[in-house]
């Protein structure tokens, strides 16, 4: 942008016929390029200078109701831009948070398997034990009908037989 070229906002709105809150809203989007100029001599704020050849092409590219081009303003662009890279990243960490899940339910299944194969091998035991304490009750069944016989014969016989089984006891 040369020098030569620059005006003030309000000046290169009369000059094109608009607003200068048009003007503005094009340097907003982009359209038009803007600087400060020279803090004035009694203070306050600067003047805004505008380049005039850019209003009058944003002038002629605009509609007459106002509306930007339909290829849209570059601040609009990047906004879509902007937004789609937001998209993509937040894709991103969803696919990687799935990943970690699948990971974590196929752990899971390893997990139970094992634990499946564990409590069969428990069901065989307890298995072998009922089988163990069957035997164990039969036998049981087998020396009481023995003391039964034996108490019906006589005590002293009696006696002696627990001496042998239970140590003299």
């Amino acid at each position: 942008m040369n020098a030569d070229e620059l005006v003030p906002l309000a000046e290169a709105a009369r000059l094109v016929g608009r607003s200068p809150s048009t003007v503005r809203r094009w340097c907003r989007d982009g359209l038009v390029s803007r600087v400060a100029g020279p803090p004035p001599p009694r203070g306050g704020s600067p003047v805004t200078l505008v380049s005039l050849a850019e209003v009058r092409a944003a002038a002629a590219a605009v509609s007459p109701s106002g509306a930007t081009p339909a290829a849209g303003p570059p601040v609009v662009a990047d906004a879509v831009e902007v937004t789609r890279l937001r998209g993509e990243v937040a894709l991103a960490e969803l696919r990687g948070a799935l990943e970690a899940e699948r990971a974590r339910a196929d752990a899971l299944a390893v997990e139970r398997d094992r634990l499946v194969a564990e409590l069969e091998r428990h069901r065989d035991d307890v298995a072998g034990l009922r089988g163990d304490v069957d035997a164990w009750r039969s036998r049981a069944r087998e020396v009481e009908a023995e003391l039964r016989e034996l108490r019906a014969r006589g005590g002293s016989a009696v006696r002696r037989l627990a001496g042998a089984l239970f140590g003299g006891r």
